[in-house]
This record gives C-alpha cells, structure tokens and sequence, in this order.
C-alpha cells in the first residue's frame, strides 16, 4: 500500500491514480474520468417524463372546470364528452413515445368523473321532480282543507247567529282601532300611570302631574295651600292649564314657580289675585281671557327673564299696583280696558318697555308708575289724566317726548309742562326728582 501525494490515502501499490482526488501518479495531475452516454439518455428521459405528467395534470384540470360549467347550465351531453376524448386519443396516437404513459390512465380517470357528475345531475333532476309534485299535492290538499274550514265555518255560523255577531263585532271594534289611532292613545294615557302623578283633591280643586304639565280642575277660586306637595315639585313644572271650571286664581297660588314657561287661563277666571305669578321667572306665555275684571297687586311681579308681551282685554277695570314691577324683559303693553288709573310702580324697572299707551279713561298715573323704564322713549297721556305721581317718569333716561291733550290745560308751580313742547315736558318728567309731585287743574 502506499499513499497519495495529494490527499494522503491510502491506495494499491500498482495503481497509476488515486481513486478519491483522481490525481494520477505518473503526471500528478487529476484524471478526468468522461460522463457515460447512458447516464445522459437517462436524465433526458426523466425532463421529458415531468413535461408530459405536468400537461396531463394541466388537460384534467380543463376537463373537470368544463364539466362543472356544463353541469350548472345543463347543457353537457355524452356526444360532446365523447369527442372531447375521441380528440384527446387522438392527440395520444400522434405521439407513439406517449401511448403507454401516465396521460392515458388521466384521460381515463377524467373520463370517470365526468360521468360521475352526469349520474349526480340526473338523480338531482329526478328529486326535483319528485320534490316538485310532493308540493303541488300538498298544496291541493291544503286548498282542500282551507275550503272544507270554510264551509264548517259556514255550517257553525248558520247554527249559532249569536258567535258570528260577536266575532264580526270585535272584527268592527279592530277595524276602528286601526283607523283611529286617538283611541289607542288615549287608553296608553291611561294606562301610563308611571308618568301621572295625581296630588289629590283640596276642597274644590284637584290637583295632578303628567310629567312636566301641573292640572287644576274644579270649581270656584284655585288657591295655596300651604305645605302641597305640588308646591314642593314647583321647581319640575314647565307648563300650569288651568282648566274649565274655575273662576278665579287666588293670592299666591302660583307665586315661585319659577321653571314654569306657559300658563294656560280659562275663560271662566274672572279674577287674577294679589300675587298670583309672582316671581314665576321663566314665564313666555300667558293670555288674559276676555273675561277677567281685575289683576291683583303684584300679580306678575318678578316675571323678569322671557316675558315680552302682555295683552289687557277689555273686561280689565282695574290693575294693581306693582302688577309688572321688575318685568325686565317686559317690551310691549297693551290696554284695552277702561282701567281709570295707573297705580303706583304698575311697570316699575320695565327696562326694556317700549310701547305703551294710555287708555283715555285714565284719570291718574301713580308714584312711580314707570320708575327706570330706560327703554321708553314716546308717551301720549290723556286727556283726562289729572294728577302725574312723583316720580312716575323718573330715569326714563331715553324718554324723549311727552304729549298731552290741548284741553288738559296743564300747569305746573315752577311752568315748566308745556303742551305744545314734548320735548321738554320729556326732559322735565325724567329728571324731576320723585320728592315732587305733579298736579293738573
């Protein structure tokens, strides 16, 4: 044994080159042993072997994709499979080197498929057939069996009358429902007692909550009670209806209901007492029916943040003093009645009063009737007034004329009143200190 020069293994004594490094040990180069022939055919063989399986893969994937389309629409026949493979075969005889390969036992096992998926869609056509025919018989039996009940029905109603009245009326009673709709609310009203809160009855009025809306109803005055528990809930209250029924609204009875917007008045009040509404800050709205004769003293006193227009019907012969006092947002008055005087602080801090005219039945204007009405700039007074309160105009700062009646004849001790000078009566009325007082003859 002896060992190579090159790779130090050991080799035969008579060997020419080392079988593991291929160096020869005569030239002690590496011998370069030539591939074989066969080797090469053989590797050729298995590329051709991996093209062909890799197209017959591709033909059977085209096949069953073709199949599946043909079996939704309906429209595949054996004549078009069997040209379908009549190509195919053809296509194999083409190529003698492919007769015995793998292509033909694909060919046969699309071939399986294929009828396989015709037998499923002719089983599935047959069930829907059969399916088809169950549902007419069982529709002809229930049309059947819809005019055999008819008929019992009929039968029923000729035996007992009174059973078919009652059932058409309650068909009736559902039918007015449904086209009346206030029905339905009403009964929900009703039965919605968790909304409702009914205070109870005092002498002559009853008392109750529906939410935010407090209702009297009854007979005579509506009057405080002190204590009530509606008072205690004055501050949830947005809304006051007065209903029919009551004639007038007594001192104090809605005074510091101060989250009450809107006041409802009957046409049967006749009388708004002292104090009535006082304080009710939030209030927008209220309308004085035709028929009240008289407002109290007080009775708006403090409405000062929405209030913005008060009508006086015809009916009112008198208003008390202060009625509208501190009315801040108060800006448009209208009298309509026959009142004869304008008592003392009636529209004191009116700031924002604008418009007002005297009624020519007013026959005096109290102390301070129109105190810090800043707003106010015009003002005719009649010609029946005799005697201005002190003060009535003062700090009207933007008060600017003045008018009186020709035939008021007005005077005053230092001259200074003058009919034909609206401007300076204006000057003279808002600055006048209220220490003083104005007379007419």
């Amino acid at each position: 044994m002896k060992r190579c020069i090159n790779c130090n293994e050991e080799v035969r004594e008579d060997a020419r080159f080392c079988l593991y490094c291929m160096t020869s040990f005569e030239g002690k180069e590496k011998v370069i042993v030539p591939r074989s022939k066969k080797r090469g055919l053989v590797f050729l063989c298995v590329v051709l072997l991996a093209v062909l399986l890799s197209i017959c893969i591709g033909v059977v994937f085209l096949i069953q994709g073709a199949e599946n389309e043909n079996g939704l629409s309906g429209e595949m026949t054996f004549e078009s499979q069997e040209s379908l493979f009549s190509e195919l075969s053809a296509g194999g005889e083409a190529s003698e080197s492919f007769e015995n390969s793998d292509f033909f036992e694909s060919s046969q096992a699309a071939e399986s498929v294929v009828s396989s998926t015709s037998s499923e869609i002719s089983v599935e056509q047959e069930n829907s057939q059969e399916t088809g025919a169950s549902q007419e018989q069982e529709n002809s039996q229930g049309t059947e069996s819809l005019q055999e009940s008819d008929k019992s029905k009929s039968s029923e109603a000729s035996r007992d009358p009174e059973r078919s009245e009652t059932q058409a009326s309650s068909q009736e009673e559902e039918v007015s429902k449904a086209e009346d709709p206030s029905q339905e609310e009403e009964s929900s009203q009703e039965e919605d007692s968790a909304s409702k809160i009914i205070y109870g009855t005092y002498g002559n009025m009853t008392v109750e909550r529906i939410d935010s809306t407090l209702i009297f109803s009854g007979t005579g005055n509506l009057f405080f009670v002190e204590g009530s528990p509606w008072y205690s809930d004055r501050y949830e209250v947005e809304e006051i209806i007065i209903k029919d029924g009551i004639t007038g609204i007594g001192e104090n009875a809605l005074k510091g209901f101060g989250a009450a917007k809107r006041v409802t008045i009957p046409s049967t009040v006749t009388v708004i007492g002292n104090s009535a509404f006082c304080d009710c800050y939030c209030l927008e709205e209220i309308t004085i029916p035709d028929f009240v004769t008289s407002i109290g003293e007080n009775a708006f006193m403090g409405c000062n943040y929405s209030l913005t227009d008060i009508v006086m019907p015809k009916s009112v012969t008198s208003i008390g003093k202060g009625a509208f006092d501190g009315c801040a947002t108060l800006k448009n008055v209208t009298i309509l009645g026959t009142i004869t005087a304008i008592e003392s602080d009636t529209f004191a801090h009116c700031y924002q009063l604008s418009n007002i005219t005297i009624p020519e039945s007013v026959t005096s204007i109290g102390e301070k009737a129109f105190y810090i009405c800043s707003s106010l700039s015009e003002i005719t007074i009649g010609k029946n007034v005799t005697s201005i309160g002190a003060g009535a105009f003062w700090a009207c700062e933007n008060l600017t004329s003045v008018t009186f009646s020709e035939t008021n004849g007005w005077y005053s001790n230092s001259q200074e009143l003058d009919v034909t000078n609206p401007e300076n009566n204006a000057k003279y009325l808002s600055e006048k200190s209220y220490n003083e007082v104005y007379r007419l003859e």
